[in-house]
């Protein structure tokens, strides 16, 4: 089944470009705007996966697919509650008041930030948006809250927990990677082989997501391209089956 996942999920991400390409949409963020630009993250992210699988490079993926899943999950939210892109404004707020605070460090990295003439114009604008957002009850989530929002707190406490040790590099994914019992202790491996098998519930869990986003955004948009997609659901939904 494991090849027949990888190249599902390359015909998914063909076929979800096709699709995208005739959509027409409110460009506007709050109306489909940020919906699509998530949407659109996950194909190219789709693609990116694929590809590390077919090269075998399981260290780059982790990020990667990391990135997939929290696309996947603020698109969800989005797409269930258009109000929740106030979060993600109360987010884009925050990150830049933590930026321009710091760049008072002073930090050489951000010196022409703390530098700026209109420093001071800036940094209250984002703290006025902040706060009327708080005011109105939205504020920066966490990516726990985020998950949790979004239904996948089992998804979070798992499949993101493991992949964002493969992210952080921690000792775990040390171990994993690099780490392999030998008869004087343990032996270094690089660039460890694997089989498309080992790949198998990450292929299993893009073409999944991809596929539910794919499905939602054509009935949302109401594309000509339903019947393709109900097909394409249909076909994953068999490969799944055979799998048993």
């Amino acid at each position: 089944m494991s090849e027949e996942l990888l190249n599902f999920v390359k015909k998914l991400h063909d076929s979800s470009m096709e699709l995208l390409g005739e959509l027409r949409f409110d460009k506007r963020l709050e109306a489909d705007g940020y919906v699509i630009c998530l949407y659109s993250s996950m194909i190219e992210l789709s693609r990116g996966i694929a590809t590390l699988t077919e090269l075998d490079l399981r260290t780059a993926l982790s990020p990667v697919f990391r990135t997939f899943l929290e696309a996947y999950v603020e698109f969800k939210n989005m797409i269930e509650d258009p109000a929740y892109i106030n979060h993600c404004y109360a987010r884009h707020h925050h990150d830049w008041i933590r930026v321009l605070k710091e760049s008072k460090d002073p930090n050489p990295y951000l010196a022409q930030i703390g530098n700026h003439a209109s420093y001071d114009a800036v940094v209250q604008r984002h703290e006025s948006g902040l706060q009327e957002l708080k005011d109105g009850g939205f504020g920066p989530l966490k990516i726990l809250n985020r998950f949790e929002k979004a239904g996948m707190a089992n998804e979070y406490r798992s499949i993101y927990h493991f992949e964002s040790d493969g992210s952080h590099n921690s000792l775990q994914a040390m171990i994993e990677r690099h780490i392999e019992l030998g008869e004087d202790g343990y032996d270094l491996a690089l660039y460890r082989k694997r089989t498309l098998k080992d790949y198998e519930a990450i292929l299993d869990s893009t073409a999944g997501l991809l596929m539910d986003a794919t499905r939602r955004i054509a009935e949302r948009l109401k594309s000509e391209r339903r019947e393709v997609v109900e097909a394409l659901s249909n076909e994953l939904a068999g490969l799944r089956a055979s799998n048993g």
